[in-house]
């Protein structure tokens, strides 16, 4: 009977040990807290962050927004956002046509559902070790753009990523796997 105990306290002490290293080094979960991010996700949606590998151009990304978004000081908060500009990109709002161009590209941003890209002009250029952020939601999304002329000059440092969107695993109804490299053009159910 004792060596039932300890067997099952071995096999307990093993699960934790993976869902801790799971969780620190393969995926963990954030909670999607506001609009920002509609039509791809919204507020109450939980989405899976994969942490292996650095996110490209247009992934979604949960990142850590201390010393970005906010304070150093101020308590940990995974904001959720679509990477636009990654190291040494210029980004710029807007050419002619309304877009926004990467590089001098124009970007056809069809995530957006026919929302202007800002209502806010910019051009930066992004900093090594950081990117450009924005919310799909454009007119309702505290991003890049709100922290233009504040320290940090609005942009994210590689090392407060989280890990990037690999797909919503609730509620119930909204599960889909983007998996890596997948990044949706649309809402959930759409």
């Amino acid at each position: 009977m004792r060596r039932i105990g300890v067997l099952i306290a071995l096999g307990i002490a093993v699960g934790v040990v993976v869902a801790v290293t799971v969780n620190a080094f393969v995926v963990t979960v954030a909670r999607v807290e506001s609009d920002s991010m509609a039509p791809t996700l919204h507020t109450g949606d939980v989405v899976a962050l994969g942490r292996m590998g650095d996110p490209n151009r247009f992934d979604v990304v949960g990142f850590d927004g201390r010393g970005s978004f906010l304070p150093l000081s101020h308590d940990r908060v995974v904001f959720v956002k679509r990477v636009i500009g990654l190291p040494g990109d210029r980004i710029t709002c807007c050419d002619e046509e309304g877009r926004l161009l990467v590089n001098g590209n124009p970007v056809d941003e069809e995530y957006l559902g026919g929302e202007p890209p800002s209502d806010v002009a910019f051009d930066v250029l992004v900093p090594p070790r950081k990117m450009w952020v924005m919310g799909d939601n454009r007119s309702q999304s505290t991003d890049s753009r709100a922290y233009l002329g504040a320290p940090g000059g609005g942009f994210v440092p590689l090392e407060r990523i989280e890990g990037v969107v690999v797909g919503i695993v609730a509620p119930p109804g909204e599960i889909q796997w983007w998996g890596s490299g997948s990044v949706p053009t649309s809402g959930s159910g759409s």
